[in-house]
């Protein structure tokens, strides 16, 4: 009952699925890391081989060690992850906070539970102790700082601040002085965080980092007032050390304080950013962009190894994270973070060899299956920006167009070299018909588009030029595999279904009986490969209605709904994608997105899922957002599935009898209490545990006090897994602690009430 992820050359396993599949991660090794005031890039401070990487676009967390990503943490997050926090007291523990709840993180053991949530929602602040390291100083709603002193098991108030804490920060050389940003002003304790004086008198704002010299006490660094700003007297005057509008964060080297690097860029409102370098304290700076790719460099955030401040690690963009060995002098791209793709193109006659367009780099080609991946020439702009649709000429194998924001690219030598064509600004869509030699079809988008409506084109000269057909946004073409001139498209203006009779010169509405909903991507519609007739559609949820899962059995006439057990999987049914097995006929898979607010009854996290049975049952292959589905012409086939971390690959040789609830047969080696999910809950959750033998058990609920608040088990249980969905109607918002007694094995977790 696993799922086996082989991260390059390692394993991780993922409790989901009654079958064991082989995930392979492929990359691609880009993605957005950190932004202004959100710190992407974590090193541990003991074992600086480990790294967290946070991509800000979806609350996931890469762990790479050694310089290759072992493990996916996924927050189920709608928000940016503003930072992370490394336990001292042991190597694979993390803290972390997002949508305002504060996570603890094991990623050996897999264990992730709550540890509060901010009221309001305010980013909270860890310090750790370096002499001491069981001790963590935690900012929580807003003003209280807590302490733990046995690595954050149990937490207790110290102090409560007159303002809301934007900085936290502890002396290396005398631990017991510590100082905080409130309210755009310094404060400092000298008895570890119960007194706090305030230092700066005159009014600031935007204090969002404070580091204090390692070797001295009262000198300290500081963001302030959007800049980068230093005090030798404990923050009672302070002066600007590299003053240019607009500092994200820096580092301080720790061995050789003169070295100082710092940060400038934001992917909106300043995509030219820089990496600066001080060698003399501040006096003067360089600049050390250096071999950073891209048109505009981007520069997020920035790391520093502690150990060997020689190595640092900087986010560029949407291009990923690089790093230099030699104080910035120069940088290579690293494989410590992975993002997701608009469009892929696998190559039938080399399976290794992969195309995808990507945000950031444009386009990205790898030869080795996934080990590494380089950018082809591009001859052009701005085509490094967006990239959304790969198409090869069917006719001229290794000849392919793709459609980007500014126009459509052109490559003739199997995609390594690309050149503009000049033409269709705004391409949102363009693909090869399978079957008529130099029929192109393609879509362009308002505001990019060079007319000023969403527009259908068609060029019967390989794209040479076109001819604009309609108005009308078609997300993607699906041909009919025995009829040419009979093509579906797929619009998102409210789930509508065209069909043309013409090969493109025509269309007509087949939305027919559907509801009046949305579809999320091109791939939310596939024909039956062995009776085109049979079509199926996935259509988004609305507000208040989830979305659906329908089929057609003449051609798009009418329309009927399949999704009544899919829906026990998944209540919401964002579906973004549909992949049809060509060998065998009612299989197929569908791919969801995440939907709704995390943490809250209404939150479905999408996945994966596989029908064998024309939708009759179904098994979740995958738990976590899917954006599209691709596959390869292998037999069996390779499967590969875009994800919020990047691209999966799986051989698809999996069966379905049921429907799955994660449930195994095999009793189980040892005591243990899961995790309750969802949590936090409203009004219910399940809590589950396992019994290597049979014996009496308790599971009884209390509240914070310890007071107990109701037994939940009291008999003989066989071994075991077992579950209990627990009601808590009745009760106060809050976190509650639920305990397991079963012989001699006791075992406790939090679980937290919102109403």
């Amino acid at each position: 009952m696993k799922i086996k992820i082989a991260l390059l050359s390692s394993i991780c396993f993922i409790v989901l699925y009654a079958q064991e599949i082989n995930y392979k991660f492929l990359g691609p090794f880009s993605g957005l890391v950190g932004a202004v005031s959100v710190e992407g890039i974590k090193i541990h401070p003991i074992n600086t081989s480990t790294i967290l990487t946070l991509e800000r676009s979806f609350g996931g967390v890469f762990i790479s060690k050694n310089g290759s990503i072992v493990n996916l943490i996924d927050l189920k997050s709608s928000e940016i992850i503003p930072t992370a926090h490394f336990s001292l007291d042991d190597t694979s523990t993390f803290f972390t906070q997002t949508n305002g709840i504060i996570f603890k993180v094991n990623f050996d053991d897999k264990q992730i539970s709550i540890i509060h949530q901010n009221n309001p929602d305010i980013l909270s602040q860890f310090v750790s102790n370096p002499k001491k390291t069981t001790v963590i100083f935690n900012s929580r709603d807003g003003t209280k700082l807590y302490r733990s002193d046995d690595g954050g098991e149990q937490w207790y108030l110290i102090s409560e601040l007159p303002n809301i804490i934007e900085a936290l920060a502890i002396s290396p050389s005398d631990t017991s002085v510590l100082y905080a940003g409130i309210g755009g002003r310094v404060y400092r304790s000298s008895d570890s965080g119960i007194n706090w004086e305030m230092m700066t008198q005159q009014d600031g704002y935007g204090l969002r980092k404070i580091m204090v010299n390692p070797y001295n006490k009262n000198t300290i660094y500081l963001i302030y007032k959007n800049n980068l700003y230093v005090s030798y007297n404990a923050g009672i005057t302070l002066q600007p050390l590299l003053d240019i509008n607009g500092v994200n964060t820096f580092v301080l080297n720790p061995i050789d304080t003169l070295k100082i690097y710092a940060v400038q860029g934001d992917p909106v409102f300043q995509p030219n950013g820089f990496v600066f370098r001080t060698t003399d304290g501040g006096s003067n700076w360089s600049i050390i962009n250096n071999n950073l790719p891209g048109i505009s460099v981007t520069p997020l955030t920035i790391a520093i190894d502690p150990i060997y401040p020689e190595t640092l690690y900087v986010s560029n963009g949407s291009m990923g994270v690089f790093k230099s060995t030699n104080g910035g002098n120069s940088w290579e791209q690293t494989k410590i973070v992975g993002s997701s793709v608009n469009s892929l193109y696998l190559d039938p006659r080399n399976p290794e060899e992969i195309i995808a367009g990507s945000y950031g780099w444009g386009l990205l080609k790898t030869t080795d299956s996934g080990m590494n991946w380089f950018q082809p020439n591009i001859w052009g702009y701005y085509h490094h920006y967006v990239v959304r649709n790969i198409s090869e000429n069917p006719f001229n194998p290794g000849e392919f167009l793709v459609g980007s924001r500014y126009s459509v690219l052109r490559s003739t030598d199997r995609g390594n070299n690309w050149f503009d064509t000049g033409q269709l600004e705004g391409a949102r869509v363009i693909q090869y018909h399978p079957t008529i030699e130099n029929l192109v079809l393609a879509t362009t988008i308002y505001p990019y588009a060079p007319s000023n409506d969403d527009t259908i084109w068609r060029s019967t000269n390989n794209g040479l030029s076109w001819e604009k057909i309609r108005v009308g946004l078609i997300e993607g073409y699906h041909f009919h595999p025995d009829n040419p001139n009979i093509i579906y498209g797929i619009s998102k203006h409210m789930g509508r279904v065209l069909k043309s009779n013409d090969a493109g010169m025509s269309w007509e509405d087949k939305t027919n009986n559907l509801p009046n909903l949305q579809v999320e991507t091109g791939q939310c519609l596939a024909l039956d490969p062995f009776n085109p007739e049979i079509i199926y559609i996935g259509l988004r949820p609305d507000i208040n209605e989830p979305g659906g899962l329908f089929k057609s059995t003449n051609g798009g006439e009418s329309w009927i709904r399949i999704d009544s057990t899919l829906s026990q999987l998944d209540q919401w049914m964002r579906i973004t994608s549909i992949l049809s097995d060509k060998q065998k006929a009612g299989r197929f898979y569908v791919g969801m997105s995440q939907y709704n607010q995390p943490y809250t009854p209404q939150y479905s996290n999408g996945g994966l899922f596989l029908t064998e049975d024309y939708g009759k049952n179904w098994g979740r292959v995958y738990d976590g957002a899917v954006f599209s589905l691709y596959e390869d012409y292998q037999n069996p086939r390779n499967v590969y599935v875009n994800t919020k971390f990047g691209l999966l690959k799986f051989l698809d040789t999996l069966t379905v009898t049921s429907i799955y609830d994660y449930s195994s047969e095999e009793i189980p080696t040892e005591y243990k209490l899961f995790d309750n999910y969802p949590n936090p809950f409203n009004p219910t959750t399940v809590i589950s545990w396992q019994s290597p033998v049979a014996s009496h058990q308790t599971l009884k609920v209390y509240d914070i006090l310890g007071n107990e608040v109701v037994t939940l088990v009291n008999e003989y249980r066989e071994a075991g897994r077992h579950k209990i969905e627990f009601n808590a109607s009745n009760l106060a918002s809050g976190v509650y602690i639920y305990k397991l007694t079963a012989g001699s094995f006791v075992s406790s977790k939090k679980m937290m009430v919102i109403k």
